[in-house]
């Protein structure tokens, strides 16, 4: 069974592997849906962002708040 954190790393790696796939798409896409594409890529990224921030946060015992 998997830790927690190495579910939300798992979840990170698919995030970024969504952000490629579509900066990919991007690259040969119609000029009307290209920033469509690269806007999807850069979400992506920020919730792989935030994800890797949830893991260090656990593995600092949690963020005060």
């Amino acid at each position: 069974m998997k830790t927690p954190n190495a579910r939300l790393e798992d979840r990170r790696r698919e995030c970024i592997e969504q952000a490629l796939e579509a900066e990919k798409l991007a690259l040969t896409a119609d000029p009307t849906i290209k920033e469509g594409y690269l806007s999807l890529a850069r979400a992506w990224r920020q919730l792989a962002e935030e994800i890797a921030l949830a893991i260090t946060e656990r593995g600092n015992g949690g963020s005060p708040r």
